[in-house]
């Protein structure tokens, strides 16, 4: 038997829907070896679906569910032991819960399993045998609508979508400098900072990318990129990777376009991309291809992944509706192995004007079929905005577009989504980047939303990334967050309490300045002759010829121990972020004639001072440390030092008042006067 869950309150209007479940579910089960399965479908259609495991399953229980699959009349697409995940194919109505009791048979523990769209899949896309067709070569000479979104662009998704309108000149936003939102976050100034820095991959899931832009040479990896776009299978092979629409290519270029003085300028232009195209002919996002893309980047030393678009075709997925648990499921199974491996994952929050953490209803899903009007979606989420870890970005403008862009103060866009689940807000509106060659007269062109908001967001992280290649995804979101807060003046506060601003709004020269890793002076030590090293903290020496030495641990490239008035030693290298340790050491230290006449031991400070990978004047990536130490004729005349007072002593009487006695006692000549 097995164990399904109904629909509930959609049974009337999906009925209407192409290829949708049937209205009543079996019975229930109780059989524990089966999750949250969907019905059977209420007819027969070419259909892909996830499929999920227990998450803790082992290899022999995948191949069970790998061998299963053909016995139900489906096809095996692709399978990822380390999620627990399969996606198959099949045009039986009847497949999904056909394999549930296969499984559970077998007694292999089901998480889910569902469909991953609505719409049946085109007959190009079939798989035959475990083979999936190559995506049909996309056209490049093919150019968009004059003035408008690009052909065949969901309605949902089309204020986010490049257009090749050029603003009218004599308007506030034509007047704006092109490459504001590079203006507004300093990119300029990040690339002028003097440090070393450590590569750094941006994966892109998008549309693809052009690599032959000339703002792009250079840029792309092509030998890591690929197309996930059908099925969810990757594939290498150059026509398939081939860009399908501007888009890609646009916010590529906010993240990495080359500062070469022609075009634009990117955040990061020093960044490797790796293109992971998983949209479709149609600029959808299917879960199975979103699942492939955060694979493909987890397993090709992808540090950044940039994340434009939802995935389709629900615009909130409910982790309790059969019909969309299972894909939902498989996509954070895969978002969240990707985090846990070290990646920074970077989403746009949408275009709707909507507040993304109280949803209630929406009437833009499913995207690829006809919208189900005023559908509940309480207790849903977007995907990947709304996954726990992914960093969420609202689309600002600038309030005056006649203002310096480094200087503006920054408004929301009016379609930005905004709330509580947003991170980060960035430039997103009328933003000038790279178009692919051969599509319009003007390799360049203007694109508004959170996509672009997030391409700026996603430069910024490529640079944090740089400074700081030892730290994972998880620690680079949190300097984010810190460095966020330098600029968060800079926002303009909602009037109408559609909170946009999240931790604020990143300067990109403030990336390369401030929070940088910095050198960890460790101990200084000493010794006699060929006795053992001991620390120099505290310790009384004789007046004798001793060795010091001291270590800091990278980055590191110069260092310095300092006894002011007796000696001075430094060394200096620069091995990168990950080098050995730095060793300086001090062999002939001769302490006799330190201590002044007339006195028996004198008290004197080490002072070590390391500096970091970076030059610039302002950066805070420099260390020092004091070590203070005795020297004596005659060591063990030295009188012991005052043990330190107990922390739990009360140093100062307590006050009369019960009142005043509530209030810590203050010892300095500027503290503010108390009122009783």
């Amino acid at each position: 038997m097995r164990r399904t869950v109904a629909r509930i309150g959609l049974v009337a209007v999906l009925a209407l829907s192409v290829s949708v479940a049937a209205a009543t579910a079996p019975p229930a089960s109780a059989d524990d070896n089966v999750g949250l399965v969907s019905s059977a479908r209420s007819d027969a259609g070419l259909m892909n679906y996830a499929i999920n495991l227990d998450p803790n399953v082992g290899e022999s229980e995948m191949a069970s569910a790998a061998d299963l699959i053909p016995s139900v009349g489906g096809v095996l697409l692709t399978s990822y032991p380390q999620l627990g995940t399969l996606f198959a194919q099949s045009e039986s109505a009847s497949f999904a819960p056909d394999l549930a009791d296969a499984l559970a048979k077998a007694g292999v523990s089901v998480h889910s399993i569902g469909p991953t769209r609505v719409a049946a899949v085109p007959e190009s896309e079939r798989a035959v045998g475990g083979a999936t067709p190559a995506a049909p070569a996309a056209d490049p000479a093919a150019a968009p609508a004059e003035d408008g979104p690009v052909a065949d662009v969901p309605a949902a998704e089309a204020s986010d979508v490049p257009t090749v309108t050029t603003p009218d000149p004599n308007s506030r936003v034509g007047s704006a400098r092109s490459n504001w939102g590079a203006e507004a976050m300093d990119a300029r100034g990040a690339a002028e900072v003097a440090v070393t820095r450590a590569p750094v991959t941006v994966g892109i899931i998008d549309t693809g990318i052009d690599d032959t832009q000339p703002d792009l040479v250079g840029r792309v990896d092509t030998a890591r990129s690929v197309s996930c776009a059908v099925n969810g299978v990757p594939n290498q092979a150059e026509d398939a990777r081939r860009f399908s629409r501007e888009h890609g290519t646009h916010v590529a270029g906010v993240i990495a376009a080359n500062h070469n003085d022609i075009g634009i300028d990117g955040i990061a232009p020093e960044a490797t991309l790796v293109s992971i195209k998983a949209l479709n002919e149609s600029d959808l996002l299917y879960p199975e291809a979103l699942v492939c893309a955060y694979e493909w980047a987890t397993t090709h030393q992808v540090d950044i992944v940039h994340n434009s678009y939802q995935m389709d075709p629900w615009v909130y997925w409910s982790p309790t509706d059969p019909e969309q648990a299972a894909a939902l499921e498989a996509a954070e199974r895969a978002i969240h192995r990707a985090q846990s491996s070290g990646l920074a994952v970077i989403a746009g929050a949408g275009d709707r004007g909507v507040d993304i953490d109280h949803p209630t209803t929406d009437s833009d899903s499913p995207t690829d079929s006809t919208p189900i009007p005023n559908r509940s979606v309480e207790g849903g989420r977007m995907v990947p905005a709304q996954v726990s870890g992914v960093v969420t970005v609202s689309s600002v403008g600038m309030e005056d577009w006649n203002a310096e862009p480094i200087r503006a103060t920054l408004m929301r866009a009016e379609r930005s989504n905004y709330g509580a689940s947003v991170d980060f807000a960035a430039p997103g509106e009328w933003i000038y980047s790279t178009y692919p060659n051969g599509r319009i007269p003007q390799i360049y062109g203007y694109t508004s939303g959170t996509s672009t908001a997030a391409a700026h967001v996603s430069g910024v992280a490529a640079l944090v990334k740089s400074v700081h290649p030892t730290l994972p995804g998880a620690q680079i979101i949190r300097i984010m967050r810190k460095q966020a807060a330098y600029e968060y003046g800079r926002l303009k506060a909602p009037s109408d309490g559609a909170e946009y601003r999240g931790y604020g709004f990143l300067d990109a020269r403030s990336a390369m300045v401030r929070d940088q890793a910095s050198p960890v002076i460790r101990a200084v030590e000493y010794r006699e002759g060929e006795g053992e090293w001991t620390s120099l903290s505290g310790a009384v020496l004789p007046a004798e010829v001793v060795q010091m030495r001291v270590e800091a641990s990278a980055p590191v490239s110069y260092m310095n121990l300092d006894i002011p008035g007796m000696i001075a030693v430094s060394t200096d290298r620069e091995d990168g972020y990950d080098a050995e340790p730095m060793l300086l050491e001090a062999d002939e230290m001769d302490l006799r004639q330190v201590i002044p006449d007339g006195q028996e031991y004198v008290s004197l400070t080490a002072v070590v001072f390391a500096e970091g990978l970076n030059y610039d004047r302002f950066a805070d990536d420099d260390a020092t440390t004091e070590t203070t130490f005795t020297v004596a004729r005659d060591p063990k005349a030295v009188p012991a030092p005052q043990p330190a007072p107990d922390p739990g002593m009360t140093l100062f009487p307590a006050s009369p008042s019960p009142r005043a006695s509530s209030r810590p006692t203050c010892r300095c000549t500027s503290c503010p006067p108390t009122t009783l």
